[in-house]
């Protein structure tokens, strides 16, 4: 037997149970991947996870529901730490433009609209030519971008010379705004941008770099931004709002009922959500992630168009974090701790997690039911948290 395969003359087994066949060759990776999976699934079946029945195989692939009792196995019992404060601050220090508030753009554009029906390779074309052209031309031309704009541009700004005036990221679409924030580039962009709209060839005119925010308890986590004090990501229980439907993306409602248990509760406000906790038996914690919508990359030009008029698009959260109430004031001072933490947003889930023994959870008994939350709302189950659009009002979807 030589050290780099695992031949025929002999047959690794795991209590009893044979890896591979007496004609299989393995490698030592090869072999401590399929040992430390049936050890799992060993491990799944003695746990009562997974049916004793399930039968082993030589040939490395595991059954789905093994799969599926593995993972369960593992969650319940993988303890993930978060990251430590110094992390966070490494990461915020390598991070400074993520963390950058009153950044600001004075750009002009030229727009090559998907529109439907539109022959999308002609259209990219286009774009590229234009860009060659306004990038790359011999200077004799006073203004050859304004020119091109004017002549090509499917934005109203074309009549100006594409000339947007000064921009937030706010102001822009979010994969628009990421060409654009966060870079020192000035000048035409060396990349034709890509957004909902269409293909934008870009100038820079002018930057104003902002300020960063200082340091505060807070991180990344499993790529959602952590805001201030106590940041996890997650999922907790307050009762589904009901009431009158709307339709598109986030339509209010004058009043969302709530019942826990056999008290019901009006919430008409972000105010009304306060005072609700604050009249529980046991101190709450509340547990917020705030999230956008967005416009998946493989959409059809029917759900562009729908996304364009306010409707449809994919929901991701952006930031999330952990409160009781009495940490929290207004809800306008809410919005505006989470414009220091991560990129705006347009709608924020908010549960409940009940403490015990008049002692309220604390950030790290909510790390968990927050990641529940977070995975909640990337499937789309929504019922059981409330939400609230930028104004603090309730809403209810379609």
């Amino acid at each position: 037997m030589t050290t780099d395969t695992l031949r025929a003359s002999a047959l690794a087994r795991i209590n009893g149970v044979a890896l591979h066949t007496a004609n299989d060759k393995l490698s030592p990776e090869e072999l401590r991947q399929r040992a430390c999976t049936e050890l799992l699934r060993q491990t799944a079946q003695a746990a009562g996870l997974l049916d004793a029945n399930d039968a082993p195989s030589a040939d490395g692939v595991i059954s789905e529901a093994a799969a599926n009792a593995i993972d369960t196995l593992l969650e319940q019992n993988l303890n993930v730490p978060g990251p430590s404060e110094e992390a966070c601050r490494r990461h915020h220090a390598a991070h400074q433009s993520t963390y950058r508030t009153g950044e600001r753009v004075r750009l002009r554009h030229i727009l090559f609209a998907v529109t439907p029906g539109v022959d999308v390779a002609a259209l990219r074309k286009r774009a590229e030519s234009i860009f060659l052209e306004v990038r790359c031309h011999d200077g004799l031309a006073s203004d050859r971008f304004a020119d091109a704009a004017r002549k090509w541009s499917n934005c109203p700004s074309g009549e100006h010379g594409g000339d947007l005036g000064w921009l937030s990221s706010a102001d822009c679409a979010p994969e628009f705004a990421r060409e654009l924030f966060g870079h020192v580039e000035v000048g035409v962009l060396p990349r034709v941008v890509h957004s909902r709209f269409g293909l934008h060839v870009v100038e820079v005119l002018e930057r104003e770099p902002g300020c960063s925010a200082a340091f505060r308890v807070g991180a990344w986590r499993d790529g959602h931004v952590a805001a201030p004090a106590d940041l996890r990501d997650g999922t907790a229980p307050i009762p589904a709002p009901a009431g009158r439907r709307g339709h598109g993306r986030g339509c209010r409602t004058r009043c969302s009922r709530h019942s826990a248990g056999a008290v019901t509760m009006n919430i008409s406000s972000f105010d009304d959500l306060l005072r609700a906790a604050r009249e529980q038996p046991e101190p709450q914690r509340l547990l917020f992630v705030f999230a956008n919508a967005v416009l998946p990359d493989d959409s059809t030009l029917e759900q562009r168009a729908r996304f364009e008029a306010g409707q449809g698009g994919a929901l991701t959260p952006l930031m999330s974090v952990g409160k009781t109430p009495e940490e929290l004031g207004t809800f306008a001072a809410l919005v505006e701790e989470s414009r220091q933490f991560g990129p705006d947003w347009a709608i924020v889930f908010v549960a409940s997690l009940p403490g015990r023994d008049s002692r309220a959870p604390t950030s790290e008994e909510a790390a968990t039911p927050l990641q529940r939350m977070i995975e909640s709302i990337k499937t789309g189950s929504l019922g059981s948290f409330i939400p609230f659009d930028r104004q603090g009002e309730p809403v209810l979807f379609s």
